[in-house]
């Protein structure tokens, strides 16, 4: 499939490059996709599930002088006149002028050594009933959601620019019910960049699962009110990702004043010591990238240093509308939608102070572990954890029922007390505007926080 796909690529880019190269608009680009899935579900009672998915096709946007004409196709598609199209829907279009920060070409042909062919069927199978096993012995009941995907994904533009990647994840989402009287449960994103090879030997992650689904269902209510308390590297993580991140993303400053002035390089958002940062470059990282789908190549970025915001996460039509650098931060969850703003691996720095050391400075308070929904709301923020545990006097003691937590965002940065030395990323997924799932990660270090309201 690789030299398939190559080849098509070129053909297309060909098509695309001659006909492009007659129309007097600024700026065109194509993006072209190939994607496959499939997802595997099985349950406790045996029900089994299965659903493979096929998409091809791709995107023409021209940039004209005030708008962007955008034409989505699929399969084998009359390219030239898709082309053709999307520049006389630019240059029709009537509004403010339009910009986009200039950057270097990229020339990338990522070919991964992770391996095109889906998983065999009954390796699957197998692996899920292994798992299915092992929580029968733990649990009331049970779901498991296996899902493998595979992307060929390539760029071309009017400036140069050229590139074709692959990538592939693998995923076991498990669903586990526990305990007497009120059940427990819990659900977590498991796996990430890989074949079957990595969701195998999940084992202990499961029997933790189990335990933590048993532990809330025996666990107490906690004492609703404002608390000193300890954030799980999990935890730390996605409040940033969620509180900040978004707010860094340039195109909410665009069009509201006051996330603009409160994320402008230089404004402290932290308290000292804290540093955070996104970088789509990591090898095997859950949210890696050898190019955007604007065909920037990406960069690590430093997000806050010392608790001071030094950079906001770019489109080149961002970077051209506030007058600053194009980080490489334009992505699509696939070619039917246009790319906007968006993280990939974020994560904050890690400090120098061990858990049992954050945990030692809570007279009574509360250890809160994991991940659950949340949201905010520019300033404000409202997240539940996946379960939580009352610290006495230094000691972590009883579970209780994982609580809500909210508060304003930036009261809670400047009040953080302490820093862990722990490093870490977590798969997860994104979702911005109806563009959901989109493959992140995200991690920190354990925070201790000297206030959060509970409830």
């Amino acid at each position: 499939m690789g030299i398939v796909m190559e080849s098509r690529f070129e053909k297309w880019n060909k098509i695309f490059s001659d006909t492009a190269m007659n129309l007097n608009v600024d700026h065109i680009s194509l993006r072209m996709e190939r994607m496959m899935s499939r997802v595997v579900e099985l349950d406790s009672r045996g029900r089994m599930d299965v659903v493979n998915r096929e998409l091809e096709g791709g995107i023409i946007e021209s940039v004209g002088n005030a708008g962007i004409g955008r034409v989505v196709f699929t399969g084998e598609p009359d390219l030239a006149g898709a082309v053709v199209e999307s520049a006389r829907a630019a240059t029709e279009l009537k509004g403010p002028s339009i910009a986009m920060a200039g950057v270097d070409p990229v020339n990338v042909k990522a070919i991964s050594s992770l391996g095109e062919d889906f998983s065999e069927s009954a390796a699957v199978i197998s692996l899920l009933k292994d798992y299915g096993s092992l929580l029968n012995g733990f649990s009331n009941g049970w779901k498991l959601i296996f899902r493998e995907v595979s992307a060929w994904k390539g760029f071309a533009n009017t400036e140069g620019s050229r590139g074709l990647r692959f990538e592939r994840f693998s995923y076991v989402v498990p669903e586990i019910s526990a305990g007497q009287g009120v059940l427990g449960h819990s659900r977590e994103v498991l796996g990430g960049a890989g074949g079957l090879n990595a969701v195998e030997n999940l084992h202990e992650a499961l029997e933790n699962l189990a335990g933590r689904a048993r532990r809330q269902s025996a666990a107490v209510a906690v004492k609703p009110g404002i608390w000193p308390v300890v954030l799980d590297p999990k935890l730390s993580g996605l409040f940033f990702h969620e509180a900040v991140g978004h707010l860094l993303e340039a195109d909410y400053s665009m069009n509201n004043p006051r996330i603009a002035e409160i994320t402008s390089p230089g404004t402290r958002i932290a308290a000292a010591g804290f540093s955070a940062m996104d970088d789509p470059t990591i090898t095997g990282g859950h949210g890696s990238y050898d190019f955007d789908d604007e065909g920037v190549a990406p960069e690590p970025l430093m997000l806050v240093e010392d608790g001071l915001v030094t950079s906001r996460l770019h489109s080149r039509l961002t970077a051209a509308s506030l007058r600053e650098k194009a980080t490489g931060h334009a992505r699509a969850i696939n070619f039917m939608h246009p790319s906007q703003v968006r993280m990939s691996n974020t994560f904050v720095l890690p400090g120098k102070s061990e858990i049992g050391d954050l945990i030692g400075q809570i007279d009574e308070g509360y250890y809160l572990v994991g991940t659950g929904s949340g949201e905010t709301g520019m300033e404000n923020f409202s997240f539940s954890c996946a379960e939580a545990f009352a610290v006495r006097s230094g000691q972590i003691c009883e579970p209780v029922r994982a609580p809500s937590m909210s508060g304003n965002i930036f009261q809670t940065l400047m009040d953080i007390r302490g820093m862990g030395n722990e490093n870490g990323l977590f798969t997860g997924f994104c979702g911005k505007n109806g563009q959901i799932p989109l493959p992140v990660s995200f991690g920190g270090p354990s925070l201790l926080l000297g206030s959060l309201l509970l409830g």
